[in-house]
């Protein structure tokens, strides 16, 4: 049995009502676009906790060096503090892996995980591996360099006791290792039925005068050091990169992470680890043509032309010649740069056509396996050349062509049934020490769950054929903040809480506690019990409920009494219908320790 924890996943819900909004459709982000479309870069920046990264960093690479940029982080903060809210434990996990998701929409990077858990401070990376498991932990971090596919690797701390904490230290080693395994086809064999190796050019410390004394003096004579200044200006972002950086670092707002804005030169160092040794430019002997994928001068020279015909007042003149590079695009061998580089001139054809395009559930939830309707809704807002084709959602589809009318919203309803399975953090379905569990191997590395749902909606821009998908969310009006939006759940019938975390029972009397059910349908009935370990009595030993309307819930109580003998187990609510048992909420882990009897 499964257990949903609504309050994580409440939390989980509040925290992605910043992370809904789409993309800068504006002239500037298309031009800076079209400039991204010319290089074929990556890098990987790694390090152990939320708000490890040096967000300037990868605001750098990303918008200066052009270079598709992700931050891996080997754990989501879980055993870390809190500085504005109560969250500990998974809960903080959860804040603190949006807080990153966040950072990443303003940086311009990517964001994966492993499945390693922050236990709080670590005094040995000997001590990390041994509670985390080294192989488990350096498989997956093989596993994301093998589905990025980096030609740098960055690693924030360095391999020793510098690094001042043994998640860190162990980020480092890792990095190391990996880099070697990732290439060879006899590490993680059974990765390679999807994956392929990968051996990046070198891995390099972003050391800083925090670890290395007189810095500034012993780089430009020691050949394994090199610097960039990372502060230069975008005149077409209107913002220099560490501005951008530092923006992104405020967004940790859960470890009092807030800084002032950073304008100015600012020199970045890069100590050399392994692989290949930088003189200055971590792509100047590896820079990748449109020849590395196949393409010849006529798509390269197609390409690099789009920027001097851009119109910015009049970006949709633009979609012929992008149309045209896409459908040559298309035809080229399959291979991840061909994806990505399809991807980005679709993104920028969207943008040329001041597409907006939304999908939005009448409720914020539904109960899984139940029906809702989804309105799909379309506005060109630059130009009568698009067309709204087929609209699809789970196993519902509407195919009625319409024609979208510039600036003239056009919407299709679509009912749809909601998949079985409940909402919930795919990485906190299990009780976990080490290592979270993760059901699914595909789900590795992933920074948060796929949608619950989401609309896959066929597009006809200016002659050409686009696929874009995208999540289905509920929207709603505050007269505060104006419009909110947070992702569409699906939920079970009920849920049973406890009302507190912790009940202390210091002797074998009885002890009140509290049960908080709330339903997510009309009309509900149900019937609350306790499941008890051998010994221990409650009552009542069962409570008849009946709450009429969706979304209502009611507390209700029991007096547990625990057995004199010190006993261990699980104590859970359960719920039952008339037609099949609900879902429960949580269970609770207690140790009850004679005299005194502990029940946390």
């Amino acid at each position: 049995m499964k257990y949903l924890r609504l309050g994580l996943l409440a939390l989980y819900m509040m925290c992605q009502l910043t992370l809904m909004a789409q993309s800068s459709q504006s002239a500037s982000a298309i031009l800076h676009d079209l400039d991204k479309l010319q290089y074929f870069r990556k890098v990987l920046y790694l390090a152990a906790h939320p708000d490890d990264e040096n967000t300037r960093a990868i605001a750098w690479f990303s918008n200066q060096k052009m270079a598709h940029t992700a931050y891996l982080s080997l754990t989501r903060g879980d055993g870390g503090q809190n500085l504005v809210g109560a969250e500990l434990g998974a809960a903080l996990g959860i804040l603190r892996s949006q807080e990153l998701l966040l950072a990443r929409e303003i940086d311009g990077g990517e964001q994966f995980f492993t499945r390693a858990v922050d236990f709080g401070y670590s005094k040995s990376p000997e001590e990390s591996f041994s509670k985390w498991g080294k192989d488990e932990v350096l498989s997956d971090v093989v596993r994301v360099i093998r589905m990025f596919q980096p030609d740098v690797i960055v690693t924030r701390f360095p391999p020793d006791s510098r690094a001042g904490h043994g998640h860190h230290t162990a980020s480092a080693l890792l990095a190391i290792e990996a880099f070697e395994k990732a290439a060879d086809p006899k590490a993680f064999p059974e990765q390679l039925q999807t994956l392929s190796t990968w051996q990046a050019k070198c891995v390099y410390w972003n050391t800083s005068r925090w670890w290395v004394g007189g810095l500034d003096t012993i780089a430009p004579v020691n050949p394994n050091i090199f610097s960039n200044d990372i502060g230069g200006y975008s005149p077409i972002l209107g913002v220099s990169y560490n501005e951008l950086g530092s923006i992104a670092r405020s967004q940790h707002k859960s470890q009092g992470f807030g800084v002032s804005i950073d304008r100015g030169r600012s020199l970045e160092y890069f100590e050399h680890l392994a692989g290949e040794k930088i003189n200055q430019d971590f792509f100047e002997d590896n820079e990748r043509s449109w020849a590395a994928i196949g393409a010849d001068k006529f798509i390269a020279n197609r390409a690099f032309e789009l920027k001097n015909q851009f119109n910015p007042n009049h970006p949709e003149a633009l979609l012929p010649e992008l149309g045209q590079l896409l459908q040559n695009l298309r035809k080229l061998p399959d291979a991840p740069w061909r994806t990505i580089k399809i991807r980005e001139v679709e993104d920028i054809m969207i943008k040329c056509s001041g597409l907006f395009l939304d999908a939005r559930a009448e409720n914020f939830a539904q109960v899984a396996g139940k029906q809702e309707v989804i309105t799909v809704q379309a506005l060109s807002r630059t130009t009568d050349g698009v067309t709204l084709k087929t609209v699809r959602i789970g196993e519902s589809q509407d195919t009625t062509i319409l024609p979208l009318e510039r600036n003239i919203r056009t919407q299709k309803e679509v009912q749809v049934t909601l998949p079985k399975t409940i909402t919930n953090p795919y990485w906190i379905n299990h009780s976990a020490s080490g290592l979270f569990v993760v059901e699914h191997t595909k789900d590795i590395g992933k920074p948060e769950n796929e949608p619950t749902l989401v609309a896959e909606i066929e597009l006809d821009i200016a002659g050409f054929s686009i696929i874009r998908t995208i999540p289905v969310r509920y929207v709603w009006s505050d007269r505060v903040h104006g419009e909110l939006h947070r992702p569409f759940l699906a939920t079970p019938e009920a849920t049973a809480n406890f009302e507190k975390e912790t009940y202390v029972f210091a002797t074998n009397q009885p002890n009140k506690i509290g049960v908080k059910v709330k339903t997510f349908q009309n009309r509900f009935s149900t019937k609350l019990q306790l499941d008890l370990p051998v010994g221990w009595t409650c009552t009542p030993k069962e409570h008849l409920i009946s709450l009429p309307n969706a979304l209502e819930e009611t507390t209700l109580f029991f007096e547990i009494t625990p057995p004199i003998a010190e006993s261990t187990g699980i104590i859970k609510p359960i719920l039952s219908a008339v037609q099949a048992p609900i879902r429960s909420f949580e269970e609770l882990n207690y140790e009850h320790i004679a005299p005194q009897n502990w029940f946390p």
